[in-house]
């Protein structure tokens, strides 16, 4: 499981694998940056790491990642933003949608933090909508901030009940499935009976 992978990752690379991966995390590449801040803080927690040092090396990660993917977008970004322009502004017009951005990008870059699966497009699309540098980093610092230290604390104070977390997830995760299984199985006899009495 990508949990237990990255858990070993920070066991035997500590800092610097927390450093790697989140500014792997942010530069445009997909992995799962808010697993690696709560097992991290849950090492934390176990000892293996300290959390006031883990903290800031996450945050420093965070933010050379974010700049990686701000400069990624300043250069080759106009390829990401057309089709995502469109979607988000309804307007085939990229100058107009880049306006559009401009009037928002604060609380895009800020509130991109929070939101899994589409986190990565706040940094490269302030790169590619030409967002100062300056305005991106106080905003895109200010929901790292707030973020980082949430989901470590998260992981620390969950502490040994964290496997315990996991596994429930997936025990619900094969729950739904079987209920999914159970009521498709019922429309499909009441559809047959219907059938059958016509």
């Amino acid at each position: 499981m990508i949990q237990l992978s990255i858990e070993g990752l920070l066991v035997h690379f500590s800092y610097l694998a927390v450093f790697l991966l989140i500014a792997a995390s942010g530069a445009f590449l997909p992995l799962p940056e808010e697993i690696v801040l709560i097992v991290g803080g849950y090492l934390a927690s176990l000892g293996f790491l300290r959390l006031p040092l883990l903290i800031p090396v996450a945050l420093l990660g965070t933010l050379v990642g974010d700049n990686i993917a701000f400069w990624i977008g300043r250069k080759r970004g106009i390829f990401f933003f057309k089709p995502i322009a469109r979607f988000l502004f309804a307007t085939k017009r990229i100058a107009k949608a880049q306006q559009e951005f401009h009037k928002h990008s604060a609380w895009m870059v800020f509130s991109a933090r929070f939101l899994v699966g589409v986190r990565f497009l706040g940094p490269i699309l302030a790169g590619a909508s030409q967002m100062p540098w300056k305005r991106f980093q106080f905003y895109n610092f200010l929901g790292a901030i707030i973020w980082i230290p949430a989901m470590t604390g998260v992981g620390y104070f969950l502490g040994r009940h964290i496997e315990r977390l996991f596994h429930d997830v997936e025990f619900l995760r094969h729950v739904l499935i079987v209920v999914f299984i159970v009521v498709a199985l019922i429309a499909v006899l009441i559809i047959w009976r219907k059938r059958k009495q016509r």
